[in-house]
């Protein structure tokens, strides 16, 4: 693993792929690559220390491991372009001197046959470097030997049994490594721009449904806010007219359905409210005890409870991963629905959980009105009401904001009629938000 880790360190040397876009996979297979030789450089270079060799041979490697250092220092600098210009022109040029200085013999043929065939990789989609590139480091290679064999004695050539051994393998490794590599990134690269574009497509679609439902809602909302609205001045209207008149007790009475009309509305705008703090949600969730808060909410709506003469059943309830606010927005309007819409002298609502095949679900049993099939889906559309707000007040914003936070959990909610009275509403989530 320590390997790995580090040799991914060393392929990853300057790499930004926001920034890079697919010419990350070349400098990373550059990386590689001079890595490798400057690896292989060190080693030729101990050898010819072990063998005594001339001082020229050691002097000239000593010169390539600078060369391939400062070539992984260009890349660390983000230098891409320089860093490949070291490596398949500075580099290549160098050789060629090295050839003629030593006269040969270190396996310059094979070294000059994977830099002819990384720089054509290494140049991909760049037509007036690749081709030349790949021309100008043969030229190098063929007029270097051509002068060594022309105008050098053979006598004074040095010769190294170990660099041959070291440098044959080590290149077809080095060029085997190479292709299969750039296969690999190659791949890698696709299937990484496949999610990326899976991705996109899936929030393009997520944002198209966010903005029709925001384009639905906006335009209810302000529906519903000017029956308020209308209704608090036709009575300040009335309150003007009735003072005129003198006649005071008509004012009383229309103050009273003015503030009936205020109310409505304030309840409307702290709903608006509550949805929008719901879309914006920069909270992440937590590990949440629902035996702890549950009671607390409960708490909350203690007046309302006792006022409607209610009984709560909780049962154990499990450890989550979500945001404090939402439980408290889900089992509040749940509750209160169950206390609402329930006409029994003592209405009773149960909470219960249990764990099924991938979800975890969660039940609000009550013994009130119930609710016919066909509204089954339609109560949790935002702003649909079955019912007139003077049989029983509300905005007819609370089950969709419920279904609104399940959903962004990945989970759905949907309600179950009961054989004799009331109804059950079932919320399941993943079972992967257990704590």
């Amino acid at each position: 693993m320590k390997i790995q880790h580090f040799w991914n360190l060393i392929t990853n040397i300057g790499v930004d792929e926001a920034e890079l876009g697919r010419e990350v996979i070349k400098v990373r297979l550059l990386n590689q690559l001079i890595f490798l030789g400057f690896t292989t450089s060190i080693l030729v270079l101990i050898s010819y220390i072990i063998t005594n060799d001339a001082k020229m041979l050691i002097l000239t490697t000593g010169v390539n491991i600078i060369i391939e250092f400062t070539g992984l220092f260009a890349s660390y600098k983000k230098r891409h372009r320089l860093a490949r210009y070291l490596a398949f022109l500075v580099f290549p040029t160098w050789v060629s001197i090295n050839v003629i200085l030593n006269a040969g013999g270190f396996g310059e043929a094979n070294i000059f046959c994977a830099m002819a065939f990384c720089a054509f990789i290494m140049f991909e989609g760049e037509r007036k470097l690749q081709i030349p590139s790949v021309i100008y480091v043969t030229c190098l290679f063929i007029a270097s030997k051509l002068y060594v064999i022309n105008y050098v004695p053979t006598v004074d050539k040095v010769f190294n049994p170990y660099d041959e051994i070291i440098t044959f393998p080590l290149i077809l490794i080095i060029l085997g490594l190479l292709t299969l590599l750039y296969q690999r990134e190659i791949k890698r690269f696709q299937i990484q721009r496949e999610k990326l574009i899976l991705d996109l497509e899936q929030k393009n679609i997520a944002l198209s449904e966010i903005n029709e439902e925001l384009e639905q809602f906006t335009y209810i909302a302000s529906h519903d806010l000017k029956t308020p609205l209308r209704t608090v001045k036709s009575h300040l209207d009335l309150i003007e007219w009735h003072i005129k008149k003198e006649d005071f007790e008509g004012v009383k009475e229309d103050i009273i359905y003015a503030k009936q009309g205020a109310k409505q509305m304030y309840a409307l705008i702290n709903d608006i409210l509550e949805y929008k703090q719901l879309s914006n949600q920069d909270e992440l969730p937590i590990p949440v005890e629902l035996n702890d808060i549950v009671p607390k909410v409960v708490a909350q709506l203690d007046v309302y409870i006792k006022e409607k003469n209610a009984e709560i059943y909780i049962a154990t309830l499990p450890k989550m991963m979500i945001r404090r606010n939402d439980v408290f927005v889900l089992f509040q309007n749940l509750i209160e629905n169950g206390i609402k819409y329930n006409q029994s002298k003592r209405p009773i609502i149960k909470i219960s959980h249990q764990i099924k095949e991938d979800y975890i679900t969660f039940r609000f049993e009550d013994n009130g009105i119930g609710i016919d099939e066909k509204y089954h889906e339609k109560i949790f559309q935002f702003f649909k009401r079955l019912h007139g707000s003077k049989e029983y007040e509300g905005t007819g914003i609370g089950l969709g904001l419920c279904k609104k936070i399940v959903q962004n959990y990945n989970g759905f909610i949907n309600v179950e009629a009961l054989t004799t009275e009331g109804s059950v509403f079932v919320l399941h989530f993943p079972l992967t938000m257990l704590a």
